[in-house]
């Protein structure tokens, strides 16, 4: 097998809806291939927003102390190869081909089939087992309690970020039922660490804890010194830390991660260079300037909410050219009249995704509410439009629309993203 027939493969069957809810389909995959999972000390990450970068701020920082550090984040920003990597390294084409061939033969033999993510982390499973990796740093593709990576019978460490509204079909209305799934990574015995959450988020954590007598530590916030376009530097516990990142949010990962390795241990000097060489995309990152463009994956309230902090420091007084498109089962309603304020006008598109909002759908909900907004065929013709304004472009809502973006702005001109 080749690498373009295990992508093809991957791309055959459904995200995460298998042929049965629950983890069985995966735990019998798990089994036919001798249980990978259980030779692997994990950190295990859950949370609402925030999950990725915290998880790349300890890649990092864990990578620079010298530790064999896999990392297994989601979603893909281009290919589902992406979301699996050792150190600066994603995956390499012939351990991705020869894997996939190998469980592709497994799952043929399966009575329930399991789905692509469940797929892609058994693979990632057995890579991160066969490359012997000392830890494996695992971000829950969606809630906790029956999210793939929850397979785990223990992790070294759990860390809980932000708990906030999303994915309110799946995972409940209230923030209470919504932060119970994300518990539900907690194993007994379990080391926990959480940023201060809302009280009823906190109430089922610690609660959780309890109940699987876990040890709880809540992390301290971090204090912003500076902040520009090209990275920020705050203060935690009197000790100054640099991050190339320009999300005001950015901090606040950081210091979670700078937290988490202090408490494995890890040395100063490891953590200040895994920090500065932290680098992670579609995440208020800068990817053209004349006029200055930013993509930022915000997909929820907390998401957009944040975005515009971000907006409002570092461009004060000036009207920003959106670029946006949704998926319809997100609080797309909220997230726009949070951004609002700011834009000039608004391109739309339609995200790479089933569940995608129509361009033209969204456009028409923004022309409604007093906003300026023209619906287009492609992203191409939205970036071409937003960029002519001559105002600085904020490309938002979807991190599925994210594969498409950075393509257009590689072939228009590839020197603009790094």
């Amino acid at each position: 097998m080749m690498k373009a027939e295990a992508l093809a493969y991957f791309a055959s069957f459904p995200t995460f809806a298998g042929e049965a809810f629950g983890l069985d389909a995966l735990k019998d995959l798990l089994h036919r291939l001798h249980d990978p999972q259980d030779e692997l000390k994990c950190i295990h990450v859950a949370g609402t927003n925030g999950k990725g970068s915290t998880c790349e701020f300890l890649h990092q920082i864990l990578t620079a102390a010298g530790i064999k550090t896999g990392c297994f984040t989601s979603p893909a920003l281009d290919s589902v190869m992406d979301q699996i990597r050792i150190g600066a390294h994603h995956i390499d084409d012939h351990s991705f081909a020869e894997l996939t061939a190998h469980l592709q033969t497994v799952i043929e033999t399966m009575p329930v089939k399991p789905s692509q993510f469940e797929t892609l982390t058994a693979l990632a499973f057995e890579y991160f087992k066969q490359e012997h990796c000392e830890l494996v740093i695992l971000e829950t593709g969606l809630g906790g309690t029956d999210d793939a990576t929850n397979v785990i019978k223990r992790s070294v460490l759990d860390i809980m970020t932000p708990i906030d509204h999303d994915h309110m079909g799946l995972l409940g209305n209230t923030l209470t039922e919504i932060a119970g799934h994300k518990a539900g990574i907690i194993k007994p015995g379990d080391k926990v660490l959480t940023v201060d959450q809302k009280p009823e988020a906190m109430t089922v954590i610690q609660k959780t804890c309890d109940q699987q007598q876990a040890k709880l530590r809540a992390a301290r916030s971090p204090i912003r010194k500076q902040a520009d376009i090209n990275g920020q530097t705050f203060v935690l516990a009197g000790q100054e830390y640099s991050i190339g990142l320009a999300g005001l949010y950015q901090i606040n990962n950081a210091a979670l991660a700078v937290q988490a390795a202090q408490w494995l241990g890890i040395s100063d000097a490891a953590i200040r260079q895994g920090l500065a060489q932290t680098q992670w995309p579609a995440r208020f990152e800068i990817i053209a300037h004349d006029p200055v463009t930013i993509l930022d994956g915000g997909h929820n309230v907390q998401g957009a909410a944040v975005l515009k902090e971000s907006l409002d420091r570092y461009f004060p007084d000036q009207k920003i050219v959106f670029v946006t498109g949704m998926l319809a089962d997100k609080e797309y309603e909220k997230m726009l009249k949070i951004v609002s304020p700011l834009a000039d006008r608004f391109y739309t598109v339609t995200p790479e995704n089933p569940r995608a909002l129509s361009a033209e759908a969204l456009a028409d909900w923004l022309n409604n509410n007093h906003q300026s907004a023209q619906a287009c065929a492609n992203v191409k013709t939205a970036l071409h439009l937003a960029r002519a304004q001559g105002r600085p472009v904020c490309v938002f809502g979807s991190l599925y629309a994210v594969p498409a973006i950075r393509r257009c702005m590689q072939s228009e001109n590839p020197s603009k993203i790094d």
